[in-house]
């Protein structure tokens, strides 16, 4: 099932009823940044644990932090403050993921994906860690905060009838 546009954004889930068992369902997730799918390669996912914690009310996916001084800043800028806080390059300073959607499968295919938000738009910005494990600015898409509303609840709706358990 693809939820959203995916020149735009979007999902593509999808079960496999041989990879599922009574306790978790397996499949495919993938996500689509301005019409590119990430991950690029077939890749078995637990979608019974990655859909749910993306869904959580503590997920920054379901509830974007509305930062307008963040919003506003011009790409480059944006991905890195954001990378800075996600992972910071001092040991001693404290990992901030409130702008990190958790996605473990993105995460397990080597990309991150951040979201910040206006009033009435969200921004998705998608990077990947390269060999030396720092992230490259990869895509962006901007997205009416309606049509983000209809993508979460689409994703809630399938959760519940088709993957929960």
């Amino acid at each position: 099932m693809i939820i959203g546009n995916p020149d735009k954004f979007a999902f593509l889930l999808e079960i496999v009823p041989e990879w599922c068992s009574n306790s978790f369902v397996q499949g495919i997730l993938n996500v689509y940044v301005n019409g590119v799918q990430y991950p690029d390669t077939l890749r078995t996912t637990t979608l019974s644990t990655d859909v749910y914690w993306l869904l959580n009310d503590t997920s920054p996916f379901i509830n974007p932090r509305i930062n307008e001084e963040l919003y506003t800043m011009d790409t480059a800028e944006l991905f890195n403050k954001l990378c800075n806080l996600a992972f910071p390059e001092t040991e001693t300073g404290d990992n901030d993921y409130s702008y990190s959607v958790p996605l473990n499968e993105l995460s397990d295919a080597g990309y991150t994906l951040f979201i910040v938000a206006a009033p009435k738009e969200v921004r998705l910005i998608i990077g990947q860690h390269n060999k030396m494990n720092t992230l490259t600015f990869v895509d962006e898409v901007k997205i009416d905060i309606l049509d983000f509303e209809r993508i979460k609840q689409k994703l809630q709706k399938y959760y519940l009838n088709e993957i929960k358990r």
